[in-house]
């Protein structure tokens, strides 16, 4: 089994980058956080309810590593742009397996986030402020490799 993380800014081109690399992947993503976040009331809400995004895509990926083949491929598209944030999920990697997993950052070309963003501004800003507060990740966290990708759309 081979296990990766694909981790980025907002718009960096995580979904266009497993599609292309990782066809036939399990993909693990936190859908959950985009499907209930428009219900919250209040920033105590949103905060709640990201909070618990984050505990249902952990788990979510056990279950995934746990039923997936030897032969199999499972990619956690996530944004984990500071290492608590991969520290957690690797945590719940490893109480199931201790098999090597692989990271690859996204750092997009600023032209490419255009592209992918639609021009929109807003969302524009959103990943430059993103970008600016990204931790990149070693091989020292506890990954057997560290990719950085800047070409997504090519």
């Amino acid at each position: 089994m081979r296990i990766v993380f694909v981790m980025g800014p907002v718009f960096s081109g995580k979904s266009i980058y497993i599609k292309k690399q990782f066809p036939d992947a399990r993909v693990v993503k936190m859908k959950v956080y985009d499907e209930f976040i428009s219900s919250a009331s209040d920033n105590d809400m949103m905060y709640e309810l990201t909070e618990n995004a984050h505990y249902y895509c952990r788990e979510a990926l056990v279950n995934t590593v746990r039923a997936a083949g030897e032969d199999e491929t499972v990619v956690l598209e996530h944004p984990m742009l500071k290492r608590d944030a991969r520290d957690f999920f690797l945590n719940a990697v490893r109480e199931v397996t201790d098999r090597p997993v692989e990271c690859v950052v996204l750092k997009t070309d600023p032209e490419e986030v255009k592209e992918i963003a639609d021009h929109q501004p807003a969302f524009i800003r959103l990943h430059d402020s993103e970008i600016g507060v990204m931790d990149i990740p070693g091989e020292d966290e506890g990954f057997c490799s560290v990719t950085i990708v800047t070409n997504v759309l090519k």
